[in-house]
């Protein structure tokens, strides 16, 4: 077991309690349900507003992850909880299409200023302690610690939700959400400790886009990333709506989740083990995974969902494994910048990503879009493995 200082032991409490009040979230299982009954709007409605999320988010992420990188990390995570409790108070008192697009617009920016920001900060703090080979293990325990607390409070909603209905999930939240910013504010920042220079605006973007365009292991690492996360993205917002498509009443919806992402957010324990295997195993993952969520489609009922988690389960490990070995390729001092590059290629994928899986829902609902996902997923990976040349295991 890892030995770390008063200072480290310190910073781990921060980092992992600010990671568990931003993920317990009692309006997680239930804000897209919510959309449908409490707004009246369509699944085409809903995915317009998703698109237009992903596209916020998409015009923010860049920017924002340069501003982590010439300013306090820990005040912009912060911030970010700050704008994203304005968004979800919008909710309590503007149930309507237009309430929730200005809800979800305060959540976008509050996600692009998350996004890389942390990691990067944690990346940063492991790095000037010699620890940073203990990233990809921390960061998937941390998140998985995370989303266990955030399946506590899914559970939580259903009593909630049948006690206060959706007012007292939302106000749950917004509690949740400040406590998070309080926290965020007491986190370290290492760049102050080393008394730099804060860079330009422009020449960090620019530094960081140099560096991607000239390392073609960090470029294939960022685009497999990218096709992953948006995957994960994408079903990640529509898990509850599968869910209430499989036949389970909204009052079960938090339940059933919290059963379908328990081995999901378990397997993050786990997957550092996994790093040393090459790109071709997840490749393999990935094909597995789209025959999963086919699978789903084709048979979508309670016993359905089992391939529904195992796909999500799929993701989830090569999503943690990629996250990792992108931190471990960036050599500059853009770090923010280069891990919201790549949040930018999963927000800029997740809006096809919302359309299509919304087109295919009106068509022919939930088991369509699962099968229509599945089979392209699938085949997808098959033709990456037949054009793809070989690439070496990672040390």
């Amino acid at each position: 077991m890892a030995v770390y200082s008063a200072f480290m032991k310190s910073l781990l409490i921060k980092i992992y309690t600010y990671r568990i009040f931003c993920e317990f979230m009692l309006l997680y299982p239930l804000y897209n349900v919510m959309f449908v009954e409490r707004g009246g709007l369509s699944v085409l409605q809903m995915s317009t507003l998703l698109t237009i999320w992903a596209v916020i988010i998409l015009v923010a992420e860049v920017p924002s992850g340069a501003l982590a990188d010439m300013y306090p990390r820990r005040n912009l995570l912060g911030l970010a909880q700050v704008i994203r409790s304005i968004g979800y108070a919008v909710w309590v008192w503007w149930p309507t299409y237009w309430g929730f697009l200005a809800g979800l617009a305060l959540w976008g920016i509050s996600r692009s200023l998350s996004s890389g920001t942390f990691e990067a900060l944690v990346y940063d703090e492991l790095k000037s302690h010699g620890r940073e080979h203990d990233y990809t293990r921390l960061i998937g325990s941390v998140e998985s610690v995370a989303m266990f607390c955030s399946l506590g409070s899914t559970v939580l909603a259903a009593p909630v939700f049948a006690w206060l209905g959706y007012p007292g999930i939302l106000w749950g939240s917004i509690a949740a959400t400040i406590l998070a910013a309080l926290i965020a504010f007491t986190l370290p920042h290492v760049k102050a400790r080393q008394e730099v220079e804060r860079p330009r605006y422009l020449e960090v973007i620019k530094q960081a886009g140099r560096e991607v365009a000239h390392s073609p292991r960090l470029l294939q690492l960022i685009a497999f990333g990218v096709f992953i996360g948006m995957l994960f993205r994408v079903f990640d917002e529509y898990a509850s709506i599968v869910i209430k498509a499989a036949d389970v009443s909204t009052a079960l919806v938090p339940i059933i989740s919290a059963t379908v992402f328990l081995p999901v957010i378990a397997i993050g324990f786990f997957a550092h083990r996994l790093e040393r295997y090459s790109r071709a195993v997840f490749i393999w993952m990935l094909v597995s995974a789209g025959l999963a969520l086919a699978l789903a489609g084709s048979f979508l009922s309670l016993p359905g969902l089992v391939f529904f988690s195992l796909f999500m389960l799929l993701l989830r490990v090569s999503q943690i494994v990629f996250g990792a070995r992108v931190q471990y390729s960036i050599q500059g001092q853009t770090r923010a910048t280069i891990t919201s590059i790549n949040s930018f290629g999963v927000e800029a994928t997740a809006v096809g990503g919302f359309l299509a899986y919304g087109a295919l829902s009106s068509l022919g609902g939930a088991p369509l879009a699962l099968l229509g996902f599945g089979a392209a997923i699938t085949v997808a990976g098959i033709i990456y493995l037949i054009v793809s040349p070989p690439a070496r295991r990672p040390s």
